[in-house]
């Protein structure tokens, strides 16, 4: 959200996306991806399957 202020002193706001480009989502994928492979090798027989 950005504020600006106009020359008779009113406050606008304007809404508007974020630029990330989807990148936020990607590292929260690979974070999980992460904790997997950690699972995997803490207990393999339980989470082995899924981190191949």
């Amino acid at each position: 959200m950005t504020r600006t202020t106009t020359s008779s002193g009113e406050a606008i706001e304007t809404n508007a996306p974020r630029a990330d480009h989807g990148l936020n989502h990607l590292a929260i994928v690979r974070a999980f991806y992460l904790d997997l492979a950690e699972w995997a090798m803490d207990d393999p027989a339980r989470w082995g399957v899924w981190a191949a």
